[in-house]
């Protein structure tokens, strides 16, 4: 299956896309894991928590 994933950033109490990747994952999980591998090499990540929203 194809997910969106949106990484965002909270500014002033709103949510701010950084990144959109589209991953091919079998389930939720697998794409989480991969989300999470993204996330680690996002420059923004060094200096604010980037928040990851799957879309099916």
């Amino acid at each position: 299956m194809l997910y969106e994933v949106d990484f965002a950033i909270k500014i002033n109490q709103c949510f701010q896309t950084v990144h959109k990747a589209f991953i091919d994952a079998e389930s939720v999980s697998e794409c989480q894991d991969h989300a999470e591998e993204v996330r680690e090499q996002l420059p923004v990540n060094q200096n604010k928590h980037v928040h990851i929203f799957i879309e099916a």
